[in-house]
Parts: C-alpha cells; structure tokens; sequence
C-alpha cells in the first residue's frame, strides 16, 4: 500500500479532528491504494499495534428475559473492522429485555448483510450454532453504552466481540471525558454513534477500532429514520436528457425532505433549506439540470425535517457538470497527450493522440483536456458514447506546481465501472487548503516547463474506479520512475496572454521535470519566468 503523505494526513487528522458541519458528504474518501491492489475481493484489515486488554464480556447480559418488539433498521460500520465494505442500512429483528426496557438487542446483526456471501468468499465466517446480539444501554440516552459480547463474525483469528468506548473505558484505558467524547445517543427511538472509532472490536490477541465512518445507527421499531441517502443511477455524468436524477432516499415517514443545489456545502446553503426550498417526498427521483451552470462542480444538499421543521440530517453529493456550452471556457490550443493513467489499467503501452486544450478565462494556465479518451474501445474500459464532452482537469497557473484536479473522464468497464482521475495533492488542499499544503511543505509534482505538462514519480496522481470504491495509484511505473503523461502543448497562447512565473530567477530541472537545486554538469530545462530551454551545464 502506498501513502504518500500518510504521516502528514495523520497528523492534519488529529490536529483539525472531524469537520463540525451540518451535512455528511456522499463522496469518495482519498486513501491510494497501489496498482496492485486493483483486485476484486474483500480483504482484511490489518490489526491496530494494540494487544487486547482483558476480557470484560458482560456475563450479566445472559440473565435478563427478552421479547421481540419488531423489525428496526440497522447501518451496520462494525463488520467495516475486517472487511473494506461500505456502510449498509438494512432491516434487523430487535428484542427488548422486559425486565429492563432501557436494555435493546440486534438478533443475528450480520445475516442480513447485504455483502455477507462476497466476505464468505474471502474466508469471512458468520456463524449459526447459536444466535448473536448486538446490545444497546440506553439507560443514559446521551452515554449509550454497547456491552461486551459477540456479534457473529469469526474467522482464523477465532470469534470477534464488540464494545464501546463508553461499556468499558476504563478497561481500554481511557477517561470518562475520553468516552463522552465517544458516546452514543438515543433520540427519538434511534440510537446512534456519530463520532469515528467510538467502539473496540476484539478478536484473538489483537484490538481494532470499530465505527470507523460514525456511521452506526439503530432505528427502533417505530421510529423514523430522518437519515439521507443518494441513489444517482446517472454515476458521474448526466443522463441523455441533460439532467441528473437522483432518489433522494429516507425513513417513509420524514414529515419534510428539502433539496437544492448550490456552488459549495457550506452550513449557510443548509441554513437556507431549513428556511425554505424545494421538497419532495422519501425516496422520490429529482431530476436536476446544470446546463445553466458555468462552473464544472455543483454540490446536492439534502435535508430532513421533523414534524416541528427541526433539522435532523443532512448528505451533500458531488455533481458534476460537462459545462460544454460554458462561455468561462475557450479554445487554448491543440496537443499531443500521452495517457499515463488509463494505460497502466489496460495493460497496454501509453498512445499519444492530439487533443484540445481549453483555458479558464479568468485563471490563465487553468486548463482541461477535451474529450481525451474519445472513442476509446477496449477489453476493460469503453467510451460510453455520451452526447456530451469529458475533460481532464489540470490547474498550471503555477508553472512549477502543476495540479491534477478531479475530473471524471468518460470511461467506463464492466470490471471498473466509472472512472474519475485525480491526485493525492488536490485531495488535500481541497479538504484542508492551501495554506496547510504549504505549511507542510507539500508540493503537487507537477511541471509546465518547455509548454509541455508533465508529473513526477512522488506526485501521486490517482485513479477511482466505481467498482472498486478506492483510490489506486497511478503513473508511476513498475521500478518506481515517473508515468508516461505528458500533455505537450503546440503554439499555445494565441489571443490569451500567457501565464507568468513569480520570477525570472534562473531555476534547473532534470529531463524527468524534477526540481535540481543545484544542478551539476549536464543536462537540464531552465526556467526564467515565462521562457524555457534545455540548457548544458559546463
């Protein structure tokens, strides 16, 4: 597995924690994987550094007499410790201790898994010699506790057992402040556990940090579930019509459903919706035109309100826009393109093939590539035959700090499914800005240098295949050098003034587009503020 700037996220992770916003994202989370790991199947993960500290299983929980009270809807991020699946919402059956109503449990929680068969086949087992519970205390319905027991999942490692934070801090060796940090919730018949790692899941010798999303949730029999989830049968691009359509999905009985689309997913946009906007039923499909909109992102904000019109949750998407009547872009020039994202997945050699390039009117050196794999037919990957344009997107107003953006690039395979391209770097100056990659010292690799585009081996460009749900390397080769993209621009610049260095000071880079700070005798690319040349150094 490769991070590049693991060490750096980690530390960012800690020092901002979790973003204190009204609205989730239903959106791709960054964490490269290596090209190698492009494989379909469920693989476990590995075990956090800490030993499991003594077994506290509640025998207590055996005591107690229990009646069914009906089916709740379970979102399971528990079996989301071993398997790298996403977070499911499905129907579980719940029983009620009837000499402690504050006491629920979840029968057998993971037979109903909708990826149950997939882990089976990756040597995942979920047992049936007996029946499995997930309990929930909500004696303190703001310290929710989950007691020690087993959930039904075992593999070579033996049975694992789930906690919470709050069931047994002390055990685990935190503070009481530590798990309110934690704590779960009820509200409204549905218990919830919105903070990343609030359980310990253990297994053999080995801890694991369980909720890893926040995601966990039980509504109860009779509750409503105010959540929201996306259904975009469009994918990436908008369907023949122009539009997207999207099933905006919650409990049947939300009162209010509003949507809206807006530039960002700031809590201004979703203070605007509680006031006011458009609504639908649970679970209709909107269908939501972009064509008026110049810029190539749009942002789906989703809300539930209750039956007083208080918030209660709150999803934003990504949508995003081909903008190909956009008066905000125009003819640059032409280039040659060598492809070095697609290329490594197709197991064939990079082609080159002339393409247009087109500038951002008001960001000179903000550039996209039209259309690159038009027509494009191949044994993994197809040009779907859209009526409308795809583009890469690279920022290289800063000729010394190329960015490759995120950009769906009109791709599909059936062992891949869509295909959005992007970069470690744009990931990290979108999520936590500019100022923090500087500060950090972080750099895109990226060079436009002798009007020609090209990344090196550290860049860290990316590929995010739909079917997959990760983000993979890629243009690096097998020996670790640089990819083959370059994107090489012919007599660029005509009728738009050109894009200018921060200086005209002299600065070296090798043959690879590499920065040399103090270059030796041979061959380099010199730089000075807008010119370039290949130079020899005595």
């Amino acid at each position: 597995m490769k991070y590049s700037y693991f060490p750096v996220l980690a530390a960012l992770a800690f020092a901002f924690g979790a973003q204190a916003a009204l609205v989730r994202g239903d959106i791709p989370r960054h964490c490269v994987k290596s090209h190698t790991a492009a494989m379909p199947q469920r693989q476990k993960k590995a075990a956090s550094a800490k030993p499991s500290p003594r077994r506290v299983e509640d025998a207590s929980l055996a005591n107690h007499t229990w009646t069914s009270i009906g089916t709740g809807r379970f979102t399971d991020d528990i079996i989301t410790f071993c398997f790298e699946v996403p977070t499911y919402t499905y129907d579980v059956e719940v029983q009620q201790a009837t000499d402690m109503p504050t006491l629920y449990r979840i029968v057998n929680p993971l037979q109903n898994h909708p990826e149950k068969a997939e882990m089976e086949a990756a040597e995942g087992i979920f047992p049936t010699d007996k029946d499995y519970y997930i309990y929930f205390d909500v004696t303190d319905p703001d310290f929710v506790k989950i007691p020690r027991a087993e959930f039904g999942y075992e593999d070579s490692d033996g049975k694992a057992e789930v906690v919470s934070l709050t069931a047994d801090y002390e055990g685990l060796g935190y503070t009481y402040d530590d798990a309110m940090q934690h704590a779960g919730a009820m509200r409204d018949k549905i218990i919830t556990f919105p903070n990343e790692a609030s359980l310990r899941i253990f297994q053999g010798s080995h801890m694991y940090y369980g909720d890893d999303s926040g995601a966990l949730k039980l509504v109860l029999p009779g509750g409503t579930d105010y959540s929201v989830e996306f259904d975009n049968r469009d994918g990436f691009c908008p369907g023949e019509d122009g539009c997207y359509h999207v099933a905006i999905n919650t409990g049947a009985t939300v009162p209010t459903v509003r949507y809206g689309i807006f530039d960002s997913y700031k809590d201004e946009h979703v203070m605007q919706l509680i006031n006011g906007g458009s609504e639908c039923q649970p679970g209709a499909t909107v269908s939501l035109d972009l064509s008026t909109n110049p810029e190539r992102r749009a942002y789906l904000i989703a809300i539930t309100l209750n039956a007083d019109g208080e918030f209660q949750d709150g999803l934003y998407t990504v949508l995003y826009n081909p903008a190909d009547n956009s008066p905000k872009w125009q003819y640059y020039c032409k280039a040659d393109f060598t492809d070095g994202l697609l290329s490594p997945y197709l197991y064939t050699e990079p082609q080159t093939v002339e393409v247009e390039v087109q500038q951002y009117t008001e960001k000179p050196g903000y550039f996209r590539i039209k259309n690159p794999y038009a027509g494009l037919a191949h044994e993994y990957m197809q040009d779907p035959g859209h009526s409308h344009g795809h583009y890469i997107y690279i920022d290289a107003s800063e000729p010394e700090n190329v960015i490759m953006q995120e950009s769906p690039v009109g791709v599909y395979g059936e062992e891949y499914g869509e295909i959005l391209v992007g970069s470690e770097y744009w990931n990290i100056i979108e999520t936590y800005g500019r100022e923090t990659a500087d500060e950090y010292g972080m750099t895109s690799g990226g060079l436009l240098a002798d009007n020609t585009i090209t990344f090196n081996a550290s860049a860290s460009l990316t590929i995010y295949p739909t079917l997959y749900a990760d983000w993979f390397e890629t243009n690096v080769k097998e020996d670790g050098s640089a990819g083959d993209f370059a994107l090489v621009l012919k007599n660029p610049g005509v009728g738009i003034d050109g894009i200018s260095a921060p200086s005209a000071e002299a600065r070296y880079y090798n043959l690879q587009g590499i920065r040399v700070d103090n270059p030796q005798h041979g061959l380099y690319i010199e730089r000075r503020g807008t010119q370039t040349r290949k130079v020899l150094l005595p």
